[in-house]
Formats: structure tokens, C-alpha cells, sequence
């Protein structure tokens, strides 16, 4: 092994990765080893204009108006930490508040305990979403499914709100949904001004019908969601403070974009740049590593094949974010925990670093997170998960079938009409407690998620839809299930005006 050989193999064991121009540079101007481990290099990428500095002068022609004696190496370095501390962040002025509402997930135990406990768990979904429901005007009347034999005594519709047992699509098109409460089922057909609404009922939701009763059929006129209400008021906080969401990094893969990491790396840390500058929070919505035997044949897709190296370098990429920014990270179907719902944070065996830094978060997928409580002010709450449950959804949606995945704000605006983030039972493996975990039960100012690995952002009902994109190119696993990348799309969100901004750091 040469000398560059294994310059480059110690710098790739410290997690720092060497672009080709710098290998060529390396080797054509002969730099001695130990200038280039004396270097100071934030963004985990060698680049060429890091070793410029070290031939003296090579690069510096635009500095030299700036600094006399920009040409000698050592005052050069010199210039460049002396601004760096000079400078401030706006975020720094600022402290950070974090508050996570992990979910229970009995440290990572599953309990065996029958089927019962599965009888419990639906049974507090249709409760806490039957509760919702009987708020809407069109449902305060509503009747359990046992009395409608008493119907035809009743003058005009009736209301019932139930369990979405089955769903049906006739020849002619119509819809016959299956509907239970504890009290009894009853077969609905959907009449054809409802039809529409009927093609994003899926199996296991909870929804209010409201219709005639002729004895055998509830015939529907209407079909009525939980859904969100309309906001009084939009949560903001009063400090120039921003909120960054990125997702699914997948640590370890070939696909794995090293130029996305170094441009978010480098922007990040530019305190002359106003927006990051005003960064005080970054979430990561899972899939924080490509894992280890997540489908067949995915050794083919990997890199690094330890799943401790591959955390090894999301330590490396968290580190290099700036100590005053809080990051909040949670699980996804990639990472190193139970696949059944909610996932506990990743444990502390793989991210040791990570736990021993005041400034990161672990969460559980889902989790509710609130931000900049302080002060009096109730901060912004954000709805954290990973959207495994997502491509389940699309499929059963015929309006957003076709283009669910490239758009996920679609899905995102359905889970929350519906209150739940995987109401059909097996789009994801869920956890069985006597409370229904995956209930959305508040309200959230930011819904974020990822998995899709495309982009979208919306604002539905004063809530802001984040979808995050990815760090890793298409896979050829994205294109069996169905999967677009959408690489390098960062959004970051002003807290004090939630005004929304999304840069590309893969094709901008």
C-alpha cells in the first residue's frame, strides 16, 4: 500500500471521504500526510480547496485584497478560525426547548397477552374517535348501530357512527360498506352523492354515516370523518428562530448521496447565510441508516454491511452539526429496532455519542415534539413519524392512487382526516396496548414524515404537511414497491412567521 493509500483509508476510518479532484491534487503536488491530517475538515468531505491553502497561495488570489499575507499558509488558517469566532449565529442568541411525548413501547417488549388486548385497542380507537365525531354538527344525533331496528319509527335520516369492518365495490361501481359498533353491525350502501367520499373510506377506520334505514341497509347520503377542525389562530413563537426537516439519510447504502451531506453540512454551519444562521432545531424523521437484512438481496445495495460502522457515520454527520441547534431523530422501518409500531428510540448500544450530547433527542415513531415553549408561549407542537403506513394508504385510495408517492401531501391531508396514522389494520404491524398508539389525539402545528423518499409540502387546516425527501439516490428495491427518489430537498420552517422554504441541495 502507498503512501496516498493509505492516506486515504486512515481518513475514510475517521468517517472523512476524499472527492476524486483532491485524490488527483494529493498525488500531483506530493502534500505530506501530516499537513492534510492537520486540517480542520467540518464537512466529513476533502475537497480540493482544502488542500489549495497548503501549496501556498494556490486559490487565494480573490482573499489577498482582504489579507496581506494571505500567502503564507500559516496566517492564512489563522484568518479563517479568527472570523469563524467571530461570528454568531442568530440561533445562538437563543435557547432551545424541547419537550418529546414518546409513545409507550414497553422498552422495545412486546406483550403477549391474546387476542383480547387487540379487542381493547379497537375498542379505545372507536371510543376517542367516536368522541370526536359526535362534535361535528351533521352527527350530534347519532344512534348506535343496535337501535336502528327501531329506525323506522324515526322520521327522516338517521346517524350512526361505526367501524369500517369491510368495503365493497360493486359491479355498477357503488360502494357497500360493513359497519360495527359494540352494539351490532349493519350493511350501508353508499348512495351516489356520497360515492365520492366513499373512495377514501378504508378498512378499520372509524367514521359517522348519516342515510335511511329500511330495515337490511343503511343507505348512505353522507359519509363523515373525524377530521381536524378549522384553527382559531396559527402557533407562532416570538424569537427569529427556524426549524429544519430532513428524513431516511439510509447510512450505509451505495445509493447514499456524500454530496447532499457536504452541501447541507456546509450550508448548516455558514453563519453568513441569514436562514441557517437562524436554525435552531433539526428533525429526522427515520430510516436513519439502509440497516442490515431489510429485504432480500439488500447486502447487493450496501456499503458498509455492520450496522454499528453504519451509525458510527450518523454520529459522525450529527456531530458536525453546531452545538447550539437541537436535533430530534426517530426511528423508521430501516433502523435498528422492532418494525411493529410505535418503535422505540434507537438504542444507545448503537449512537453512544449521541447520548452523551445535551442537544439531541431521541424519540419514539410516532411522537408528538414541542419546540421554544418558553416564556409563556406554547411553542409548536410537531407530529413526528416515519410513514410506513403511507404506501398501505395510497393503494386503498383510488383518487390518490396514481400519484400518491410522488405527492405525499395527499396521504398526509387523508391520515389526518382520518385521526389515525395507520387505521387499516396490517398496512403496518402494530403494537397492541389497551390504548390505540397511533390515534391522533392533538392537534399539531407541523405534521412531519418521510419513507416516500419524494418531496411535498402543504397546509392543510393551518397544519404544515412536511413529506421530507432522502440523502440516497433510487434503489432498485424503490422500483419494485413503487418508490421515486426525490434526493436533496431540505425544509426548513420560520418559526416566528411559519413561512416555509425548501432548498435543493442534490439538483439546485
Amino acid at each position: 500500500m502507498d503512501a496516498v493509500q493509505k492516506l486515504i483509508q486512515d481518513l475514510m476510518e475517521r468517517g472523512i471521504l476524499i472527492e476524486p479532484s483532491a485524490f488527483d491534487f494529493i498525488k500531483q503536488h506530493n502534500i505530506p500526510p501530516d499537513k492534510i491530517y492537520s486540517l480542520k475538515i467540518e464537512e466529513g468531505v476533502l475537497t480540493r480547496k482544502h488542500l489549495e491553502p497548503l501549496i501556498g497561495g494556490v486559490g487565494c488570489e480573490g482573499r489577498r485584497d482582504e489579507n496581506e499575507n494571505m500567502g503564507n499558509t500559516s496566517n492564512l488558517l489563522a484568518f479563517v478560525e479568527i472570523v469563524r469566532k467571530k461570528k454568531r449565529a442568530i440561533a445562538e442568541e437563543y435557547d432551545f426547548s424541547v419537550v418529546v411525548e414518546n409513545k409507550e413501547t414497553n422498552n422495545g417488549e412486546i406483550s403477549q397477552k391474546g387476542v383480547e388486548i387487540f379487542v381493547e385497542m379497537f375498542k379505545d380507537r372507536y371510543e376517542r374517535l367516536r368522541d370526536l365525531l359526535v362534535q361535528r354538527a351533521e352527527l350530534r344525533n347519532a344512534i348506535s348501530i343496535g337501535r336502528l331496528k327501531d329506525a323506522r319509527n324515526l322520521e327522516g335520516e338517521v346517524v350512526v357512527i361505526g367501524l369500517v369492518r369491510t368495503k365493497t365495490k360493486t359491479k355498477s361501481g357503488s360502494y357497500i360498506l360493513e359497519l360495527e359498533d359494540p352494539t351490532g353491525v349493519v350493511s350501508v350502501f353508499v348512495r351516489e352523492e356520497a360515492s365520492k367520499l366513499a373512495e377514501y373510506v378504508v378498512e378499520d377506520e372509524v367514521i359517522g354515516v348519516r342515510g335511511t334505514f329500511n330495515g337490511n341497509f343503511l343507505y348512505a347520503s353522507n359519509i363523515v370523518f373525524p377530521d381536524i377542525p378549522i384553527p382559531t389562530g396559527v402557533n407562532k413563537v416570538k424569537d427569529p428562530v427556524a426549524a429544519v426537516f430532513i428524513s431516511d439519510l439510509h447510512y450505509g447504502s451505495k445509493q447514499f448521496i456524500v454530496d447532499i451531506e457536504r452541501r447541507f453540512l456546509r450550508w448548516i454551519n455558514d453563519k453568513n447565510d441569514e436562514l441557517a444562521s437562524k436554525v435552531k432545531y433539526i428533525f429526522i424523521a427515520g430510516d436513519l441508516v439502509d440497516g442490515i437484512g431489510i429485504y432480500p438481496e439488500q447486502e447487493d445495495d450496501l456499503l458498509i454491511k455492520d450496522i454499528y460502522n453504519q451509525y458510527e457515520l450518523l454520529e459522525r454527520f450529527i456531530e458536525r452539526i453546531p452545538e447550539h441547534i437541537a436535533v430530534v431523530l426517530c426511528p423508521g422501518n430501516h433502523d435498528a429496532v422492532r418494525s411493529a409500531e410505535p418503535q422505540p428510540p434507537i438504542p444507545k448500544d448503537f449512537v453512544p455519542n449521541l447520548y452523551s450530547m445535551s442537544n439531541i433527542f431521541m424519540a419514539t415513531n410516532p411522537a408528538y415534539v414541542r419546540i421554544h415553549a418558553m416564556d409563556g408561549e406554547k411553542g409548536v407542537l410537531v407530529l413526528m413519524y416515519h410513514g410506513y403506513s403511507f404506501t398501505s394508504m395510497i393503494d386503498a385510495m383510488t383518487p390518490i392512487r396514481k400519484h400518491g408517492t410522488t405527492h405525499p401531501q395527499y396521504v398526509m391531508r387523508e391520515i389526518l382526516k382520518k385521526r389515525h396514522l395507520a387505521p387499516t389494520y396490517g398496512c403496518v404491524i402494530q403494537v397492541p396496548y389497551p390504548k390505540d398508539q397511533l390515534v391522533i389525539d392533538k392537534v399539531p402545528d407541523i405534521f412531519h414524515t418521510g419513507d416516500l423518499h419524494s418531496h411535498g409540502v402543504d397546509n392543510y387546516k393551518g397544519v404544515t404537511l412536511i413529506s421530507s425527501s432522502t440523502f440516497q439516490g433510487q434503489t432498485a428495491f424503490m422500483d419494485r414497491v413503487g418508490h421515486v427518489a426525490n434526493p436533496g430537498k431540505i425544509t426548513v420552517v420560520e418559526l416566528n412567521t411559519r413561512d416555509v422554504r425548501v432548498l435543493d441541495f442534490y439538483g439546485g
